[in-house]
């Protein structure tokens, strides 16, 4: 379920986040679920980069690239705005084991309007009074890129795999990993302003925040998710 709780945070709010943008890559055109669709890309290229840094998030730029797509009948659909949407972050039930564990990014388009996402979300950790965790955002290939247009109430997702519970160089052997990771911030991709949603339920990110994050897809739930 989306968690409608989400609110909108302006750039100069998020100085550390940044947004996360890939190369068009062609795809095909299918139907999906969620009230979703993908489309196929065209031409052009975004440049962005693969890992993030300890207390800030992964991005790329928002210099044209990706900022919408041709749908199937021909017609432009823009880019989601982060005013288009509300997010969610919530963990994928059974998904726990060996150390590792998985929890859904989930954005929803609550205009009137289609609008498309293409690429990896941008992402900040939060602790309880939203001060910035360490967040370590890395691209994962379980996924191709692909154009993902919502129609109004649909649903774009990705999926997020970190471990809980095993510590990293430098990290506590024993207690937590990392202080616990109560909200975040996610970035829709090409945007600069960023989407506040609680992480359900908290939770330490080990290795400093280190998360292996896919590429947005059609629907409510994520790639690799049962």
């Amino acid at each position: 379920m989306t968690n409608k709780s989400a609110i909108l945070t302006t750039a100069a709010g998020a100085a550390l986040a940044v947004t996360l943008l890939g190369a068009c890559d062609p795809v095909t055109s299918s139907s999906a679920n969620g009230g979703s669709t993908t489309t196929p890309s065209t031409s052009g290229s975004s440049t962005g980069s693969g890992t993030g840094t300890s207390g800030g998030t992964t991005g790329g730029n928002s210099s044209g690239g990706g900022s919408g797509a041709t749908g199937t009948s021909g017609s432009s659909v823009p880019r989601c705005h982060t005013t288009d949407l509300t997010a969610s972050f919530t963990v994928v039930k059974g998904s726990a084991g060996a150390g590792n564990i998985v929890y859904n990014i989930d954005l929803k388009n609550t205009s009137s309007q289609p609008c498309t996402v293409y690429g990896y979300p941008g992402m900040l950790l939060l602790d309880a009074k939203h001060a910035p965790l360490p967040t370590n955002v890395q691209r994962s290939t379980i996924v191709a890129k692909t154009y993902v247009t919502l129609i109004p109430n649909g649903d774009a997702s990705a999926s997020a795999r970190f471990s809980p519970d095993i510590p990293g160089p430098g990290e506590p052997t024993s207690g937590a990993c990392e202080p616990t990771a109560a909200f975040t911030e996610i970035t829709p991709p090409d945007e600069t302003t960023q989407l506040v949603t609680a992480v359900g339920p908290p939770t330490s990110v080990c290795e400093h925040g280190g998360m292996q994050v896919s590429a947005f897809v059609p629907g409510a739930t994520g790639p690799g998710e049962g």
